[in-house]
């Protein structure tokens, strides 16, 4: 597994499940990581831990898309909603 993405990378388009999670985490004082693994050519599998708790994963054809298909999920799981 490769580490990626901490919190620090916070991006302002409220729009975007990574970025809409993000804020949460740093407005709650919570951890955010994704840790991606490669399966096969072009596609990944993202994992998303909230202080060092699994909460949800994602697949896609780039690391980008499976950190914001675990992001949209975690937000699903975790009922955070948009301010």
């Amino acid at each position: 597994f490769e580490r990626c993405s901490p919190a620090e990378e916070l991006i302002n388009d409220v729009h975007d499940p990574k970025s809409q999670l993000l804020e949460w985490a740093q407005k709650y004082k919570h951890e955010i990581r994704f840790f991606i693994d490669a399966k096969g050519r072009d596609s990944f599998v993202a994992q998303l831990y909230v202080d060092e708790e699994l909460i949800a994963q994602g697949s896609g054809k780039t690391k980008k898309k499976s950190e914001k298909k675990a992001s949209r999920r975690a937000i699903e799981i975790l009922e955070i909603k948009e301010d």
